[in-house]
């Protein structure tokens, strides 16, 4: 191989070396300069060449000057053909680094390669740019250093049973330092595989996660507000999903009806529901589902003694933040001496009825009064 056949060949990896980028992001051709002394300097070893052997060429025939005439013309397009050949061959190589680069060091995830003594041997520009660094600037530094201390022992662990208990894949979720301290979650997927000498190395994926543990722990926090929320009054409270079944009952629905939550979930509440009443407050619920309205209805519910309680059941429809329909929740009073104030109203309204029909009569029904009165004093002491 000649001088330029040879630059030709270390140009892309020479200027990796200098850059640091990969080798598809470094010049793709030689300059007009290099290739003028390069031409220059085998045009000085040629003058060389022939100044060695000029009597050779002297006493060349006309017929051996022709022929060797032909010879380096033959071997002049021999090398063009070459030439062009490596040419082609540098733009594919140039493409495949390209696809290279747009595949491994542009994908939306971080790759990492590490030995077995825990040093990164390769990252890709997604995971240097995932914990702040510069892109190359992580070779050589110990992996477990951008782990957050408490999940330290999490990675330890994973290396040693894949090194000698496991050959599949092993995924965590674990906690990650950046540069600036900042901490983030990462889904963390590793692989051991052998380099060319048999020596164990690991490939990392990582894939950050941050925004999703957030908005679980907003979730969770938002759950854990509504639980307060619903055990700190007097009222039963209970959800439902969008298949219509119930999926939470606050503590003093629990307490009231002295049953686990287990006994109460999806159509289990209905047991404690009054027979007489069963049907009816099963088509209200339905009904408003159905068409995503709220509803109220009145029913009795038996009480941890066995007793019947007159209850007063609001129940509304929930959405999400996206205004997704996720089912209803209930808002339940025990209504029983409100019920029970509401017959007594009902029974003196019917005596004074009675008392006025009585008293619209002239005097020959004085008697049927008196008996009136003898009979509701006697209904007052018990007697």
């Amino acid at each position: 191989m000649n001088h330029e056949d040879e630059r030709t060949e270390q140009s892309p990896l020479a200027a990796e070396t200098r850059t640091g980028l990969p080798q598809a992001d470094a010049p793709r051709f030689e300059s007009v300069e290099a290739k003028l002394a390069l031409r220059q300097q085998a045009e000085k070893l040629f003058r060389e060449k022939m100044a060695r052997t000029p009597e050779d060429l002297k006493a060349l025939s006309r017929e051996d000057a022709q022929l060797l005439l032909h010879k380096l013309q033959v071997h002049q397009i021999e090398l063009e053909i070459q030439n062009e050949e490596l040419q082609r061959a540098q733009v594919e190589l140039d493409a495949a680094r390209e696809r290279y680069f747009e595949l491994y060091d542009l994908a939306p995830v971080g790759y990492v390669v590490v030995n077995n003594l825990g040093l990164i041997l390769d990252a890709n520009f997604t995971a240097a740019t995932l914990l702040g660094y510069i892109p190359g600037s992580l070779a050589k530094q110990p992996f477990s250093r951008f782990i957050l201390k408490e999940d330290q022992n999490d990675f330890y662990l994973l290396r040693k049973q894949l090194l000698f208990f496991e050959s599949n894949a092993q995924i965590r979720e674990l906690r990650m330092v950046k540069r600036d301290e900042t901490v983030i979650w990462v889904h963390l997927s590793i692989t051991l595989v052998q380099d060319k000498v048999d020596a164990p190395m690991f490939r990392i994926v990582l894939v950050d996660i941050t925004e999703r543990k957030q908005s679980e722990e907003a979730l969770r926090e938002s759950e854990q507000n509504f639980k307060t929320l619903s055990n700190s009054g007097q009222a039963l409270i209970w959800t439902s999903g969008t298949d219509k079944l119930c999926n939470y009952f606050n503590t003093i629905w629990l307490a009231f009806t002295g049953r686990a939550l287990e006994q109460e979930m999806g159509n289990g509440w209905t047991e404690g529901v009054h027979p007489e009443d069963m049907q009816r407050c099963l088509d209200i619920y339905v009904s408003a589902f159905d068409r995503r309205v709220a509803f109220s209805m009145v029913y009795r519910l038996r009480r941890y003694d066995g007793a019947y309680r007159w209850i007063l059941d609001d129940g509304c429809p929930r959405h999400d933040s996206k205004g997704e329909f996720i089912g209803y929740i209930g808002h339940c009073l025990d209504i029983t001496e409100h019920k029970q104030a509401e017959e007594e109203i009902r029974l003196n309204e019917s005596r004074l009825r009675r008392l006025v029909e009585i008293l619209q009569h002239p005097a020959q029904i004085v008697q049927e009064l008196l008996d009136y009165v003898l009979e509701q004093a006697l209904q007052l002491t018990g007697s």
